[in-house]
């Protein structure tokens, strides 16, 4: 599956904001199953875990939210910023959504800036690249990477 942007992140890119003024400050949920057909939909399923930067647990504030910046056509996280996986429970890795700093309670919503992406080893396709897809409760890894670009590019 490609990548899928929200109606509330489409409205916002395509008007005064950036990538980053959008997502800066924001988190990434990582899943097991099927994701929803589009990122306005709702998930009512339990992320599997979080990725956050420092590795530090989601809730704690600015150390912990995610920063981005454009490089060439690609968005990715500062140099200096190092992204952890933590997993909350025993699963496969299959998507990602990405949140921007606003609340949200992962119903359908149509104003929520997301982006919901898939998650592949290292060598895969996905947007997010991990070393492992299958976590046990409490694993605590690097993504090897993660980025984006507009359009999506496949295999990029």
């Amino acid at each position: 599956m490609t990548t899928q942007v929200s109606t509330g992140f489409k409205s916002k890119i395509l008007g005064p904001y950036s990538f980053a003024s959008i997502f800066n400050g924001g988190h990434i949920l990582v899943y097991d199953g099927v994701r929803p057909a589009t990122a306005d939909g709702g998930y009512a399923g339990a992320p599997l875990g979080f990725i956050s930067r420092n590795g530090l647990p989601l809730g704690v504030g600015e150390p912990a939210t995610l920063r981005f910046f454009q490089s060439g056509p690609y968005i990715t996280q500062p140099y200096t910023d190092i992204l952890a996986f933590t997993a909350l429970r025993d699963g496969h890795a299959t998507w990602f959504r990405l949140f921007g700093p606003t609340p949200d309670d992962n119903s359908t919503s149509y104003a929520l800036p997301r982006i919901d992406g898939d998650v592949s080893l290292a060598a895969g396709t996905g947007e997010l690249r991990m070393p492992s897809l299958d976590f046990l409760a409490n694993d605590a890894v690097r993504p090897v990477s993660f980025f984006y670009s507009i359009p999506p590019i496949v295999g990029a």
